[in-house]
């Protein structure tokens, strides 16, 4: 999506987002948020299995100025590790609530996402 009279694109970050996982083991998931700055904190968490975590929108004040994180990169780690990274599929502007879902099995998971 671009502004017609200038030609700036809506960058394709993304906010918040919910892991789900549908394995029968549960996962650790990693959302990576990014400053403006390039600078990165990272958030693990444990899904149990069937379980779902929200990786909420978080935001930095510097000075008079708010800021939001960007999820940068999300890292699943199972039996075997499975990551994405920024710009993640369909997102053309930004997005609040994507959406990465961890299926297959625990020796070879899948990560689907979607908006």
């Amino acid at each position: 999506m671009s502004c017609g009279c200038c030609g700036l694109r809506a960058p394709k970050d993304v906010y918040s987002g919910v892991v789900t996982n549908t394995l029968a083991e549960p996962i650790t998931a990693t959302a990576s948020y990014r400053k403006v700055d390039g600078t990165v904190d990272n958030v693990t968490v444990t899904i149990p299995a069937g379980a779902s975590h929200e990786f909420v929108q978080r935001t930095y004040d510097e000075g008079t100025c708010s800021f939001t994180y960007v999820i940068s990169k999300m890292v699943i780690a199972g039996a075997k590790n499975v990551e994405a990274e920024a710009p993640f599929p369909g997102v053309n502007s930004p997005v609040k609530g994507y959406k990465w879902n961890v299926d297959g099995t625990h020796a070879e998971p899948h990560l689907t996402m979607s908006i």
